[in-house]
């Protein structure tokens, strides 16, 4: 498990605005890793795993496009019926708040990104 650096961008509900920050992404070379877009009728803020956080912010600068960077942590697990649920049980007791989730899993691994509420305490947690 690892601290990574995620973007966080506001993103109106409307026809072409992912296209368009996907599109800026991908034309200054930089790949995404993992998204989790906002379910809202107006706006929300998409959250954004990339290759190279810095260089993403300074290509969506000169779109116009704000991104701000924030720690989140990565965690590796084996994908398998319950991983998600262990790991919130962990959290849980250590008085960790899970405030929100994204990830995928492929074969017997997973990658989950987790917002929560105390980095350091997770990672001592999950360390064990």
């Amino acid at each position: 498990m690892t601290i990574v650096d995620q973007l966080n961008i506001f993103i109106e509900n409307r026809p072409g605005q992912l296209r368009s920050f996907c599109e800026t992404l991908r034309k200054g070379g930089i790949n995404m890793r993992a998204i989790l877009l906002p379910d809202s009728r107006e706006a929300g803020v998409a959250r954004l795993v990339v290759d190279d956080a810095e260089l993403a912010i300074e290509v969506l600068k000169k779109a116009r496009i704000l991104a701000v960077k924030s720690p989140a942590l990565a965690v590796e697990t084996r994908n398998h019926p319950g991983a998600l649920s262990d790991l919130a049980e962990m959290l849980a007791q250590g008085g960790v708040e899970i405030q929100y989730a994204y990830g995928a899993g492929q074969g017997d691994h997973a990658t989950l990104i987790l917002g929560v509420s105390d980095l350091e305490r997770a990672q001592q947690i999950l360390a064990t």
